[in-house]
């Protein structure tokens, strides 16, 4: 969700003129005196003069003496003049010319007579005073507040002879600020700062409040809430007056609310349907909502988003529809037409009030890409909101499918020619928890790349959301969530903040050296000493995790950047030696910085490792793009794409509890081949026990020793798998195991090939499909387990025993197809690591909380289904009937449901045509139906809604049931028609109770799959 916003614009370009080869070197500060002194005329705007106290401010703290300000000349000193092009005559003396410089450049002139800083507006002069102690003082801010100033105390400090012009390379420059000493960071950073009008003048009695005065110091422009705002527009602006407003307003105009299912509907909040934006007095009310704060001082003063209401739900007259483009239907430019014509209609009737208000728009949800009737008004600001954008990928990597989406839109706004266009760079966030995809994420070189792409996308400005420390006056925060009561926001962040204030400045800077400076500065002694080994390797998982990774999001994008074997040890041990090393640096700032990042990395990587782990029952598999030599050599790229299986628990035997050494999976398949790597973690290779000349049965596990073991099914053999267990010397045991049963006769053709090196031994197996019995069709759900022995010899002379411990990747159980993993087979890797698999979640295992939901899916709406935890658990891909009555129970760690009354369906939605195979699981009392039907998508000739039913594929086949769980199957056909989608539907007869689970539907052998 977006919140309200605030913005401005920003988009010009950086320049440097370096003077003579004989330049003269001039002097501010020397041995503890100044020799200097500050110039600043009378009545020079805020942030002037504001400038020109931090100037004197940080060369007393680097130098130890602090020039004076006056507002004439010192004889016997270097005068600094500071001030602005509106001072001609000052202009002239320096010697500038005023074309030169862009909105927020300055220009600086040292000569013999002076030092002069000219500031295109008063924001660039205070942005000369910080460029001088930054450069010539060696001063960074890294971080808000007074912990965050690095520099080394100084003797001298000198400015060379030169004339040199400084513009900014983007005219919007901005992340979140709430808090003075943020608000003072963008300041010093070149970086542009907003703030609410309320925090200048108080709306309700319009006092100028205490804090009006350091804002204005800082150079922050005010303006009226922005963003899901048409609610509020219409209920007269103010938010506490919002809803009492529009419920008096519906009661004389709906006329004015949104139509939908032939009924005018009263609006409750931002999250309220649109309006009847084709309704011209509407328009006129929103506009004259808007004026009566945007023509107020500090009202409009960067531009003012008119964004619609947090929904895709929009007035359902013939008018509203009108403005949309029927060709645009079902794409992401469905409401392009319609909104940019309210967004353009709204800042008419304001601008014709208030002509210097600053207004824009946004590309949101369906109406991302510009409009074909509609010219948005070129005064206005766009900003691109495509909150998607992945920051493990750069914008321009042909590898990332959520980028090249962005790419399309922001090629498609550049061709419009628009002035000023945005983007919004949601790589913060504003719910405090720390969720994947919002902190500590190593983006900082992925940014620093796109924004050096900027000026090619036709773009002017970037908005980051990172959120800021929060203010004092809100230090009942403390106690809310760990990211906000930490107050970590910022820290968690600190070097994409940092890094990207240079880039939006000037993106030509050396990043490598820069890195290397800022971190060595923060961490200190710890940096050399395994912190810089922590963050690239924190990097490389990051990076070389699989799929995408960008806004909100849950817990496995996060979680699955440790499957890398070792990773997390790794990382571990490397915070360790970085918490030692500080411990040794006199700069008490290092150890304190080095602790937060340990709770940091805890709070997000770790938690989220864990939660993943826990729950993570569902593997997406991909199919094999390019060769897989069967070396024990894990370097093909189909293994570095594919999904990793870890978090081993102990089994058998093994204490519950014993820390064990880590074991990590992963699988491939081609349409004819089942491939798995599998590396055992082993830090004593020279102890592993591994038998030689096994024998192949059953008995032959006692010489087998040190094993991985390997089981898996497809939904037709029901309880039956194949198992088979492999040592480092390649000996092998193989069989085909059932319920209480196990079958020798069956030998393995697979190819397979092991190799131990000094931390981990490795297994490589290309399981032939043809032994199988069954194809890896594309959509497919098959079973799968990896379990692990571990047998160490005894040490040479010790009278000890083996040591024995085993562990698999599902809570420890190695026999069982129901324990096993469901594993599906999806042709390629989508956007954010989405399941692309024609039919998900078959085992019910994938829960997440209700209200995670959309709304309109939400199991909680009718009331009548029955939670049986507080976070009312319900699985993900599942729709129920509105009458529905059941639970969404737990057994032994496995989920499944409970009907009573009503159905549940999902739909399978895959290419291909033949018979399809639909197996589940069932026990309860009395009887059911399973009803399926074949849709398809209306034509635009038909113009219907919804899908329309394919004639004949009704189909309702009832069953009875026992107290047992049971296997069932039933068969649908599949006729291949393009968008065909088969609904899978279970539904109650009365007075009977349905158990179900692990439901697979998927493709019969033989049928067509593609």
């Amino acid at each position: 969700m977006l919140k309200s916003l605030f913005f401005s614009f920003a988009c010009c370009s950086c320049t440097l003129f370096a003077f003579s080869l004989s330049a003269e070197d001039f002097t501010l500060v020397k041995d503890g005196k100044s020799v200097s002194a500050i110039v600043v005329k009378k009545n020079v705007p805020p942030p002037v003069k504001y400038g020109a106290e931090e100037l004197s401010l940080y060369l007393g703290k680097i130098a130890k003496a602090a020039p004076q300000i006056g507002d004439k000349e010192v004889k016997g000193l270097y005068n600094i003049h500071v001030g602005t092009l509106a001072d001609h005559s000052l202009v002239k003396k320096a010697g500038i010319d005023p074309t030169s410089l862009k909105e927020d450049g300055f220009a600086i002139t040292a000569r013999k007579d002076g030092l002069y800083i000219i500031g295109q507006n008063p924001r660039g002069a205070m942005y000369g005073c910080y460029e001088i102690v930054k450069k010539y003082g060696g001063i960074r801010f890294l971080v808000p507040g007074d912990d965050g100033e690095y520099f080394t105390e100084k003797n001298i400090i000198k400015v060379p002879e030169q004339k040199s012009i400084h513009n900014p390379y983007l005219r919007e420059r901005k992340t979140v600020a709430a808090e003075v000493t943020a608000y003072k960071w963008l300041a010093r950073n070149n970086m542009r700062s907003q703030a609410y009008t309320g925090r200048f003048v108080d709306v309700y009695t319009n006092k100028r409040t205490r804090l009006a005065d350091t804002l204005d110091s800082l150079a922050v422009t005010g303006a009226v809430y922005g963003g899901h705002i048409l609610t509020q527009l219409m209920g007269g602006g103010l938010w506490s007056e919002m809803q009492k407003n529009v419920n008096a307003l519906y009661k004389v105009h709906p006329e004015y609310f949104p139509l939908i299912n032939g009924k005018r509907v009263l609006m409750k909040g931002s999250l309220a349907p649109n309006p009847c934006i084709s309704n011209p007095a509407l328009l006129d009310l929103m506009a004259d909502s808007l004026c009566k704060f945007a023509g107020r001082k500090y009202g409009a003063e960067h531009p003012v988003i008119i964004g619609n209401n947090d929904t895709m739900i929009w007035c359902e007259c013939a008018k509203c529809a009108a403005l949309d483009d029927p060709a645009a239907k079902g794409t992401k430019r469905a409401r392009s037409d319609r909104y940019w014509y309210m967004v353009n209609e709204i800042a008419k009737r304001v601008w014709a009030k208030c002509p210097d208000a600053q207004l824009g728009g946004w590309a949101y949800q369906d109406f991302w890409y510009p409009p074909t009737k509609v010219k948005p008004d070129p005064r206005l600001q766009i900003f691109i909101s495509y909150n998607n954008q992945c920051w493990r990928h750069t914008i321009y990597d042909p590898q990332c499918h959520v980028n090249k989406e962005l790419r399309k839109i922001m090629a498609a706004w550049k061709k419009t020619g628009h002035p000023y266009l945005v983007n919004r760079e949601e790589i913060g966030g504003y719910d405090g928890y720390g969720t994947p995809g919002v902190y500590y994420l190593p983006s900082e070189k992925i940014l620093f790349e796109n924004f050096k792409t900027y000026k090619s996308l036709g773009f002017h400005g970037s908005s980051m959301c990172i959120n800021s420390p929060y203010p004092a006056h809100l230090k009942f925060l403390e106690k809310s969530a760990s990211y906000y009561g930490k107050n970590l926001f910022w820290y968690a962040m600190w070097q994409i903040c940092y890094l990207s204030s240079l880039s939006m400045w000037n993106p030509d800077y050396d990043f490598e050296k820069e890195y290397d400076t800022i971190n060595r500065l923060y961490y200190g002694k710890a940096w050399d000493n395994g912190f810089r080994e922590f963050r690239k390797m924190l990097t490389k998982y990051f990076i070389e995790t699989p799929s995408c990774m960008g806004w909100g999001g849950k817990p496995a994008p996060l979680g699955r950047c440790l499957d890398q074997a070792g990773s997390e040890e790794k990382l571990k041990s490397l915070l360790e030696k970085a918490i030692a090393a500080a411990k040794q640096d006199k700069d008490p700032r290092v150890l304190k910085n080095v602790l937060r990042d340990k709770e940091i990395f805890e709070l997000t990587w770790l938690a989220y490792r864990k939660i993943y782990a826990q729950n993570f029952k569902e593997l997406n598999v991909y199919k094999q793009t390019a060769p897989i030599k069967i070396d024990g050599i894990l370097d093909e790229p189909d293994w570095k794409n594919a999904n990793a299986l870890s978090n081993f628990q102990p089994g058998g035997r093994t204490p519950k509890g014993t820390k064990i050494q880590q074991t990590y999976a992963r699988i491939v398949y081609s349409l004819d081949t089942l491939y798995i790597a599998v590396e055992c973690m082993e830090p004593t290779p020279e102890k592993i026990f591994a038998g030689k000349n096994v024998r192949k049965d059953e008995k032959g596990f006692a010489d087998l020793g040190n094993d991985i073991e390997l089981f898996y099914s497809y939904p037709d053999m029901g309880e039956k798998y194949y198992h088979l267990a492999i040592n480092p010397n390649g000996e092998i045991i193989d069989a085909v195991h059932g319920p209480y049963s196990r079958d020798e006769s069956f030998n393995t053709k697979a190819k397979f090939a092991t190799k131990v090196l000094k931390d981990r031994w490795i297994l490589e197996i290309a399981i032939p499909c043809n032994e199988i019995g069954m194809k890896c069709y594309d959509g497919a759900s098959w079973k799968i387990n990896i379990a692990r022995q571990r047998k160490l010899k005894p040490d040479p002379g010790k009278n000890q025993l083996f040591a024995e411990f085993s562990s698999a990747c599902n809570n420890g159980a190695f026999h069982g197809a129901f324990n096993f993993v469901n594993m599906i087979f999806t042709e390629s890797r989508f956007a954010k690591g989405s399941n692309t698999a024609p039919w998900k979640n078959a085992t019910f295992d994938h829960v997440v909380p209700d209200s995670k939901l959309r709304k309109a899916l939400r199991y909680s709406r009718y009331g009548k289904w029955k939670f049986e935890d507080q976070e009312k658990m319900v699985p993900s891909e599942w729709h129920i009937s509105s009458n529905a009555v059941g639970t969404c129970k737990r057994e032994k760690g496995n989920y499944y449901i409970q009907l009573e009354k009503g159905y549940i369906t999902q739909y399978y939605i895959a290419d291909g045509k033949g018979k399809l195979k639909i197996r589940f699981r069932a026990r309860g009392k009395g009887a059911f139906y399973l009803w399926t039907c074949n849709y398809r998508n209306y034509t635009k000739e038909e113009k219907g809604n919804g899908y329309k039913i394919l004639t004949g594929t009704n189909k309702l086949q009832p069953f009875k049931l026992t107290n047992e769980w049971q296997t069932f199957e039933a068969e649908a056909v599949k006729t291949g028609i393009p968008t065909e989608r088969i609904g899978v539907r279970f539904l109650m007869q009365e007075n009977s109770i349905l158990d179900v689970d692990d439901v697979f539907v998927a493709l019969e052998q033989g049928s067509d799959g593609k």
